[in-house]
């Protein structure tokens, strides 16, 4: 009787730890959902190490986050299940977590799906997200799903990286209810970019996530650069909407949002990106005139002119540990005839100029080329030779060639005319210059100015600075003289 009453003890203590357990773990959390999670948030949840071997799910309070290292012998199957209550309301949910993967600079990505069930166990679980995790810095994965459980959920994270990997880590855990119509997102039917001109036909949504037809009032947030442009409004399911604007020289992210107004409710839809590139094809500068390529954006000014039509032809080069600089290739059977034309330079009442040209092979293939003057941008227009290099083999040091001719004033274009045989290797040219030869002072404005030494700078657009910084290329004006200088 004592044995059978100890026994009887015993097994109540077993079902009190357990009912106590599941209460504290299991205890569910409500809409909108959003996990750190914190280590009191993580107690809650329930771990699951289906493949029975030495690595699961742990926290990590470093990163405030789930984590899960590799296992040397097992592929990850490995759960971690997090309740949640919902009503008949939540017909359609959002869920979206931060992951990394620590390893994915050396290629070892990582793998997790997400999924819902109405019981904390892999065989109620219902995939609604699969996922390679292949940054090893936060990456934000997400997703919409209908759903129809009601009471406690289980929102399931399974980690199914294959073994030998690194370390999966899964923080900000979200899940919201999508009960409310929400549109599909816009689409962007053509986009162009002329110059500084950006144009674009874009398509607004005609049925919400839920995959109902749009009932209310519809309008379109255009943004660029994270800043709101325009906004249409009163606009219709499936129209058609011409978006126009003039943007600024360089790198632009245009961003459209659609919204939808239903009883006076507001919702959005994901957003809609698209990346450009816009270039000033009116771009003018004056004397001095000095032009690298510094980059990209200076690249697209000028026109580049595949005369030969070989598909070989200039495009930017960076020779190793140096600036940008114009690169030519070879063709293995054509003689080189290409291009490239710089934006327009206004001489202002300068008749006589110095012009110079920093150049550089490859290899030790010969290279040629030559530089011209135009009143236009087209090879037509070309008239004035001003350098003319017939052969060129020096990839060692960079080969500063210039001229002192006489012009006429007003706007003109330079063009630089890569002439190598077939079957070189390679030319690279920078720093195009341009400077007024100033007319020779006579001995009354000699004396009024041999005390003017003033220092004036210039960067390589023409701009005057007040302060150049160290580490930069500017063009130094001196009384009568100017010239270029690496500031140290």
């Amino acid at each position: 009787m004592k044995k059978s009453s100890f026994i009887f003890g015993n097994i109540f203590i077993v079902l009190l730890i357990t009912v106590f357990s599941l209460s504290t773990y299991a205890q569910p959390f409500t809409l909108p959902l959003s996990l750190q999670p914190t280590q009191e948030e993580f107690d809650r949840l329930i771990i699951e190490n289906t493949n029975n071997d030495s690595k699961t799910w742990s926290y990590n309070a470093t990163d405030s986050c789930l984590y899960y290292t590799f296992s040397s012998t097992k592929d990850a199957d490995d759960w971690v299940f997090i309740p949640v209550t919902l009503s008949s309301k939540d017909n359609y949910l959002k869920v979206s977590v931060e992951a990394l993967a620590s390893g994915a600079s050396n290629w070892y990505d990582e793998k997790f799906e997400i999924a819902i069930g109405s019981e904390a166990s892999p065989t109620s679980m219902h995939t609604i997200l699969t996922n390679t995790v292949d940054n090893d810095t936060y990456t934000t994965y997400q997703t919409t799903f209908s759903n129809d459980i009601t009471g406690t959920a289980w929102l399931g994270i399974h980690a199914t990286s294959p073994k030998n990997r690194r370390t999966l880590k899964i923080r900000h855990i979200i899940l919201a209810s999508y009960s409310m119509s929400i549109p599909q997102a816009p689409i962007i039917k053509k986009s162009e970019i002329k110059g500084l001109s950006y144009s674009a036909t874009v398509t607004m949504p005609s049925t919400t996530v839920q995959g109902n037809p749009i009932e209310g009032s519809l309008s379109l947030h255009f943004d660029v650069d994270g800043q709101n442009v325009k906004t249409f409004d009163n606009l219709t399911s499936g129209q058609d909407v011409e978006v126009t604007a003039t943007l600024s020289k360089g790198e632009h992210e245009i961003t459209y949002v659609a919204y939808l107004t239903t009883n006076g409710e507001v919702t959005k839809s994901n957003a809609v990106n698209e990346n450009v590139k816009a270039v000033d094809l009116n771009a003018k500068y004056t004397l001095p005139f000095l032009f690298g390529p510094s980059g990209q954006a200076d690249f697209e000014e000028c026109k580049i002119i595949d005369a030969n039509v070989d598909d070989v032809t200039w495009q930017l080069g960076y020779p190793t540990g140096d600036q940008p600089a114009f690169f030519y290739g070879y063709h293995s059977k054509n003689q080189a005839n290409d291009w490239v034309i710089l934006p327009a330079v206004d001489f202002g009442d300068a008749t006589k100029i110095n012009i110079s040209v920093d150049c550089r092979s490859k290899g030790t293939y010969e290279e040629a080329f030559d530089v011209w003057l135009g009143r236009d941008a087209t090879v037509n227009d070309m008239k004035i030779k001003a350098i003319d290099v017939q052969s060129l083999k020096n990839s060692k040091q960079w080969t500063t060639c210039k001229e002192t001719l006489s012009t006429d004033s007003g706007i003109w274009y330079i063009g630089i005319h890569v002439k190598s045989p077939a079957d070189s290797y390679g030319l690279y040219v920078r720093n195009v210059n341009v400077e007024k030869v100033e007319k020779v002072p006579t001995a009354v404005e000699t004396i009024k100015t041999k005390h003017s030494t003033k220092i004036e700078y210039y960067n390589l657009q023409g701009m005057r600075l007040n302060s150049p910084e160290r580490g930069q290329l500017v063009i130094v004006r001196q009384g009568n003289k100017s010239y270029k200088e690496f500031i140290r």
